[in-house]
């Protein structure tokens, strides 16, 4: 695991006794993803600045998720010619 700079050591941590919760808002997939990845690192691996960028990458994820989905079902040319 490489070492932490002494900027990340310099910095409190936020959650002290429990994992952060997911934000409201955030459909299931994308909080389930949250969960996830809260759940793989020590509680207090995150920093306040973590949490704009924990969110964006799980919305991203479920975007994505859904493209997929779209691109499996109607193929990546849809029946009227256009781009999906």
């Amino acid at each position: 695991m490489p070492r932490k700079s002494a900027a990340a050591l310099a910095t409190q941590p936020i959650f002290t006794a429990k994992r952060p919760q997911p934000p409201d808002g955030l459909p299931p997939g994308a909080a389930a993803l949250w969960v996830s990845i809260c759940g793989g690192v020590d509680v207090n691996y995150f920093s306040t600045g973590d949490m704009v960028l924990l969110e964006a990458l799980c919305m991203a994820d479920h975007q994505k998720r859904l493209c997929d989905a779209l691109v499996l079902r109607d193929g990546p040319i849809t029946s009227d010619g256009a781009i999906n």
